[in-house]
């Protein structure tokens, strides 16, 4: 009787172990998807990082080429304004020497004026003092 009941401790004793046995394979188990769960988690990261840093990157080029489109503009504008106001300084300086030009024929004609009355009298007071002689 006493070698039933021992080996029913026995066999108690390893239906224990055994039991013990699957929950330490159940609790790896466990373990080994836990870790995939987390590897999982880490590769999602980093896909969504670098989706970010993608997106992140597109946007800094759309916005250089959008400010590069501005800049280009300006400089453009900037280009025709100061084409424009040349002409006019050109134009302003034709006018300038127009007139210059006029004045200057103009003053000329005078000054043959007053060459010519000074020529008169001096012709005119050359013939008086011959008179006079």
């Amino acid at each position: 009787k006493e070698m039933i009941e021992l080996n029913n401790k026995i066999n108690n004793k390893d239906k224990e172990n055994n039991n013990n046995l699957n929950k330490i394979k159940e609790y790896e188990n466990q373990i080994k998807e836990l870790k995939l769960q987390i590897l999982n988690v880490e590769n999602n990261s980093k896909i969504k990082m670098g989706n970010i840093e993608s997106e992140l990157r597109l946007k800094i080029t759309q916005m250089e080429i959008e400010f590069n489109k501005k800049y280009q503009l300006l400089e453009d504008k900037a280009d025709k304004s100061l084409e424009k106001q040349q002409e006019e300084n050109n134009e302003n300086i034709h006018k300038l020497k127009q007139d210059f030009q006029k004045d200057l024929s103009s003053r000329e004609k005078e000054f043959e004026n007053i060459i010519n009355e000074m020529k008169k009298k001096l012709d005119e007071n050359c013939a008086a003092a011959e008179y006079l002689k």
